[in-house]
């Protein structure tokens, strides 16, 4: 008596995993993205699409290259832009963005601002230099200020007192340099004068516990009326 095994092969096929869909995050940026879809047709482009934005690309104190002014319609441009942020908005609600749903909500932001721009440009003349110019001005103390607020909670201490830090060391930067007439000696002054509101704050929050936000709070009121009253007092007669 003979005994056949058959043997069978089993293959096993690995499901493929499904696309997850939407999530809250994307159905969020979806809603953000439709509202700036209705702000550029229904005010930028119903305002002022039949004008034209002028854009110069060259800065007024002169250069050495030397480009023609870009000169767009108003309606065309802001219906393309308004186009594509309707698309993102679209397959960020259909299918979603995943971890990239925050990046691709910047992009639409982005998008919304350079139609505000071609918008605010509209029969008139726009110089992208100083855009740039005044961008760069504005945002390097407002960089500084974060990169402070990141380096505090990393060490603990909620420091809501950046801004007396910039008042005060501004104020004591100014005074310092006139005075000694070196610009050296004002940046010494303004670190100085940064440093001593930082301790004020360790002082309150660390040695005596006080609360961190109130004590920032009591610091930018302390830094503001003092500089307003020294400024007022002392440097009005001696610009």
């Amino acid at each position: 008596m003979s005994t056949t095994s058959t043997t069978s092969t089993t293959s096993t096929v690995t499901p493929v995993p499904a696309r997850p869909g939407p999530t809250s995050k994307d159905r969020r940026f979806a809603a953000f993205s439709a509202l700036l879809v209705v702000v550029m047709l229904g005010v930028f482009v119903r305002g002022r699409g039949d004008l034209t934005a002028t854009f110069a690309l060259n800065d007024a104190r002169g250069g050495a290259v030397v480009l023609p002014d870009l000169v767009l319609d108003v309606g065309t441009s802001v219906g393309i832009l308004a186009a594509l942020v309707a698309v993102l908005a679209l397959f960020q609600l259909l299918r979603g963005f995943g971890d990239r749903a925050t990046a691709v909500g910047g992009v639409s932001a982005l998008l919304f601002v350079v139609a505000l721009l071609v918008w605010s440009a509209a029969d008139g003349n726009l110089s992208l230099i100083a855009i740039l110019r005044g961008t760069l001005f504005a945002a390097v103390p407002i960089s500084l200020g974060a990169l402070s607020g990141v380096l505090c909670e990393r060490s603990g201490v909620i420091n809501i007192a950046i801004e007396g830090q910039f008042l005060a060391g501004a104020f004591a930067a100014a005074v310092v340099g006139s005075v000694l007439a070196s610009a050296w000696w004002g940046l010494a002054g303004g670190i100085a004068a940064g440093m001593l509101i930082g301790l004020l704050l360790a002082l309150l929050t660390i040695r005596y516990e006080a609360d961190q936000i109130v004590s920032g709070v009591v610091l930018i009121v302390l830094a503001t009326g003092l500089t307003s009253f020294l400024t007022s007092q002392v440097l009005a007669d001696r610009p």
